[in-house]
Formats: structure tokens, sequence, C-alpha cells
């Protein structure tokens, strides 16, 4: 048999192959519509991480799943916002039961119980729509239904809020500060610096707590030790709360420091004057 002969059987049967699997896709969709949707479906939207679980929309914020290697529908995936209202392009489900959605202006992480919990996106970039989750799971890539432009997210990337800005204590003192905070205190590093009135200035060496919270993430609470101007035994809590760009008039910070003695050195709580705090 000659080799352009064995190319070209080779060619015949991995094209059959995919009209055999696209034959099973639309067979199953078909099924899944007529015998088991409860309201008009718009489209089949992906398979989860192991090809089995089939998940399509049947209204806005409602995923509806089909296992086609057992044949029975499978509990609803029920998302509790939707951040752009032009609605679902496409599902990723994700190994730890959560699931990525390609919303057009966004793509918007959700974990296993709906919570939206993280949204990723491109400057400029307003048409996302298709989804591809790498083989390890660690990573994904999104593509723009405007242009011809995919672009790779990290998934394992820990969330954290950074940036610095301006504010004014309850004295009336002008507050400098910069940070950069992860929401586990085991990822470090971790800063927080502060700086008031005649040249004071408090280093964070050691953050003690953090909780981050919101829908998606931008509010940064905690508490960590340090020094005040080289002396070791200050604290200090905070909060930090990033809504939305530009931060001027928008963020707020509450920080609040007391000395190794425990009296209160500095305190500041309202919207900046200059600067911008992201959580990412």
């Amino acid at each position: 048999m000659s080799v352009a002969h064995t190319s070209q059987r080779g060619a015949t049967v991995a094209k059959l192959k995919v009209l055999r699997w696209l034959g099973i896709v639309c067979f199953t969709f078909a099924f899944v519509v007529t015998a088991y949707a409860q309201q008009p479906t718009t489209g089949f939207l992906g398979f989860g991480p192991n090809n089995c679980i089939l998940n399509y929309v049947s209204a806005p914020t409602r995923i509806q799943r089909f296992n086609i290697c057992t044949g029975q529908p499978v509990p609803d995936f029920n998302l509790n916002q939707l951040p752009d209202p032009r609605g679902i392009q496409q599902i990723q489900e994700l190994p730890d039961g959560g699931a990525l959605v390609s919303n057009l202006s966004v793509i918007a992480r959700y974990n296993r119980d709906g919570s939206l919990i993280r949204i990723y996106d491109k400057a400029g970039e307003d048409c996302w729509t298709g989804l591809a989750l790498e083989p390890d799971g660690r990573a994904f890539w999104a593509s723009s239904s405007c242009n011809s432009n995919v672009t790779r997210f990290d998934l394992t990337l820990a969330p954290h809020m950074f940036g610095g800005g301006i504010g004014v204590s309850v004295s009336g003192n002008t507050v400098n500060f910069g940070i950069d905070l992860h929401c586990d205190v085991s990822i470090r590093p971790n800063a927080l610096q502060v700086v008031w009135g005649t040249a004071n200035t408090f280093m964070m060496t050691t953050m003690t707590s953090a909780t981050c919270s919101g829908s998606p993430f931008n509010t940064h609470t905690g508490t960590g030790s340090g020094t005040i101007n080289g002396q070791a035994g200050a604290q200090a809590e905070w909060t930090f709360v990033d809504n939305g760009q530009p931060g001027v008039a928008k963020d707020v910070a509450h920080i609040l420091i007391r000395s190794a003695s425990g009296e209160t050195v500095l305190e500041t709580s309202g919207k900046l004057i200059a600067g911008d705090v992201i959580a990412k």
C-alpha cells in the first residue's frame, strides 16, 4: 500500500470519528431538550471535565445539566447573579465543582453553589465567548467573537488586594498608605505601610488575620503586627473596599493603628482623596 493511500485512509478515519462524535452530541442534545428541558433552551454550551455532563441554558441564570454517560439529568447549576445581562455564551466546568462562564464583557467564575467569586477580563475586550480549560486545570483560554484573539488566564493566582492612596485621619492629618495583601495569611509576602503626621511610619511585619468578602471579592479586612518608627509591638486593623475605578472618592479605607502600649495613634476611615485599591 502506498504512503499516499495510507495517509488518505487515515484522514478519512479521522473525519468519520469527528462526524460520529458530532452525531452523538446532536442526538443527545435533541433528547435533552425534548425530554427534560422545562423552559425554552438557548443552546448546547459545553461538557464537564469528565465529558459526561452536558451543560445547557434554559433561563438567564439557570444552567441545566444532563449526564450522557448514565442517561440521567443531574441538579441544575443556578447562578446567583450574572455580571452582563446580555447572557451566557459558553460554560466550562472546573475540577472543584465550580464553573467558568463567558459573559461577553467579562468571564465570571462561580463556586459549586453558584456564588460569583471572581471576574476575569482584559482591557479593551468586550466579546468573550469561547472557553477552554488546560488539561491540568490550572489555567484556561478565552476567545473573542469580535476578533481572532485568544487570552490565557491563570486560575492558580491567589486573590489579593493591592494599591494605595491618601486619606484623612479623624484628627485631620493626611494619611498615605500602600498595600499588597493576600486573602490567606499563609501566602506571602504581605505588605502594609502607613505614613502620617510628622514622618510617622507604620511598617507591617506579619499579617495575623485576613478575610476577603464581596461577590465578587472587593473587601479585605485584616489585622497585623509591625513597627512604628522602628519600634516593635505595634498593631494594625484595617478594612479596604474596592468600589471600582477610578478609586478617588469611591474606594474606602479604614485603618486603626495602636502602639505597643495599646494607645491608638492613628485612625482613618472614609473615601480616598487620591489613589486606588484593587481587588484581583
